[in-house]
């Protein structure tokens, strides 16, 4: 196992399990499995050939890279088998590091806020410190999820107290677009609650979300904006 984490820190992995433009070298994003996630690998109907045996996991997603068809990776570190996916594959779908939806206001206060996190009811929030694009990886980072709205008062907190207090006039919230369908970002779970300003919210070639005017608009993920980190207590 610890070979296999030197591995891919080598290839620039974030702990999302996201490669994105690494060492310039790879200008693609991927998300990548294992077989020690639990074995899952992607489906018969899904598979791009049938699995081969390469030397590294790099070897495999270099393969990836270089299909356009490609949206995953499943390589064996045992026996080196490669498998090449069709499909997305996002682990926290398969372990979820946040709370199911509509449950998170409604349990018994476990903690008290990260310093110079705001809170609101259950849960706590802050801002990434990258500003250029979509950053649910470094709200992860920091043991948190990019924000889920759950409701009107929580999108209101948002809109008239987290923005004004922040100073910033638009931010990202956790959501992201795969094939034009909304989900939470990190996940392959639909939002229950949705603010789109009219017209907004079906636009296909902008794959993430904006609050601004204290309304939710689609935008490009590489906006320059920083994101809603939020923590459940």
């Amino acid at each position: 196992m610890n070979s296999l984490i030197n591995v891919l820190d080598t290839i620039c992995f974030l702990p999302l399990i996201l490669l994105s433009h690494c060492g310039n070298s790879v200008s693609f994003e991927k998300y990548i499995g294992f077989k020690i996630f639990d074995n899952h690998t992607c489906t018969a109907e899904a598979s791009l050939s049938t699995t081969s045996v390469v030397s590294s996991i790099v070897k495999c997603v270099m393969d990836c890279g270089h299909d356009d068809r490609c949206k995953s990776v499943f390589y064996g570190e045992d026996d080196g088998a490669c498998t090449l996916c069709s499909e997305v594959f996002n682990y926290y779908a398969h372990q979820p590091a946040v709370a199911n939806v509509h449950t998170k206001h409604l349990r018994p206060l476990q903690g008290s806020c990260p310093e110079g996190w705001l809170r609101f009811q259950y849960s706590c929030y802050t801002l990434t410190n990258a500003s250029n694009g979509f950053h649910h990886d470094e709200c992860v980072t920091m043991g948190a999820h990019a924000i889920y709205v759950e409701s009107i008062e929580e999108q209101n907190f948002l809109a008239k107290t987290f923005k004004p207090a922040t100073g910033e006039e638009r931010v990202f919230l956790g959501y992201k677009k795969i094939n034009n369908i909304l989900y939470l970002a990190g996940t392959l779970t639909l939002p229950t609650f949705t603010y789109f300003k009219p017209g907004e919210g079906t636009i296909s070639k902008q794959h993430c979300v904006l609050i601004w005017s204290n309304q939710w608009g689609d935008y490009l993920c590489e906006a320059n904006a920083k994101t809603v980190c939020e923590i459940e207590l």
